[in-house]
């Protein structure tokens, strides 16, 4: 009795099993089972109404740069350092040479044949700059050059280790006849300029001894200073600057410490603002 009762159960399980796979195959049926077969299609017909396309991928190319993008690129950021250096952030002398027909310009002569002589030099600083970096890259492509550039560029740069925290990288500038000593230090951006005559070729008398010396007292803001010994003139400015509005504040202050010097004593407050485009 006991082994028919267990028979009657098994049917009945055998049964159930069976339903539910009965039922699932034909729901994967429905669903649209995937081929058994790998790598062949279901419909050969839909295949062959099917149309593809060729995409052909370009790299895109740079367009190539002008000759003025050639000639003055390369150092048009070095001749912006270089003016705002010479002439300062806020170059309050530029107002000389703006149209006379805003008024208000300086008509003192003095003043007027000085400052163009600045710019007259710094004028003559780029032409020959701009001829010692084309000529030095020529060179460069020539191996018989090579030990002249190798001797060159070791009297250009001279790294001298004062310290583990500070380093000297003295520098000789051909073109404007300077050597530039810059500290390298955690705790401030230094340099100091000897300036010789700039119409010779090779060192000369000192004409002019100049220290820069700036630091960054935030994310915005920075402080710069500078100081011309022999003119007997020290500057200080403070640029805060917006990144987000892509403008930037300046406010500074110029005097003379001594009665003599090339510019003239005077005392001046500077505002400047910028927008960056």
């Amino acid at each position: 009795m006991a082994l028919t009762l267990h028979i009657h159960e098994m049917m009945r399980f055998i049964t159930l099993l069976t339903c539910i796979l009965g039922a699932l195959g034909a729901w994967t049926k429905a669903q649209g089972a995937p081929s058994p077969y790998q790598g062949y299609v279901g419909d050969v017909e839909a295949e062959k109404s099917q149309r593809y396309y060729e995409v052909y991928l370009f790299i895109p190319q740079k367009p190539e740069p002008s000759l003025k993008e050639l000639i003055f690129n390369p150092l048009s950021q070095e001749f912006k350092e270089k003016y705002r250096e010479r002439f300062g952030g806020l170059d309050t002398e530029s107002i000389t040479y703006r149209s006379p027909s805003w008024g208000g310009a300086s008509e003192n002569p003095v003043v007027l044949e000085e400052e163009t002589k600045k710019r007259k030099a710094f004028a003559e600083y780029m032409t020959k700059r701009l001829m010692e970096y084309h000529v030095d890259n020529y060179m460069k492509t020539q191996p018989q050059m090579k030990p002249v550039m190798e001797v060159k560029e070791q009297i250009q740069n001279v790294k001298v280790e004062v310290t583990k925290e500070v380093r000297a990288n003295i520098q000789y500038n051909f073109a404007g006849n300077v050597v530039e000593v810059i500290v390298d230090n955690p705790w401030c951006d230094s340099k100091l300029a000897l300036e010789m005559d700039p119409s010779s070729f090779g060192p000369t008398d000192i004409q002019e001894t100049r220290l820069w010396v700036s630091r960054s007292l935030s994310h915005s803001l920075r402080a710069n200073s500078n100081v011309a010994m022999t003119d007997g003139i020290a500057a200080a400015d403070l640029t805060r600057t917006f990144e987000r509005y892509q403008i930037a504040t300046s406010m500074g202050l110029s005097s003379a410490f001594n009665d003599s010097g090339t510019s003239p004593r005077e005392v001046r407050y500077l505002l400047g603002f910028s927008h960056t485009f």
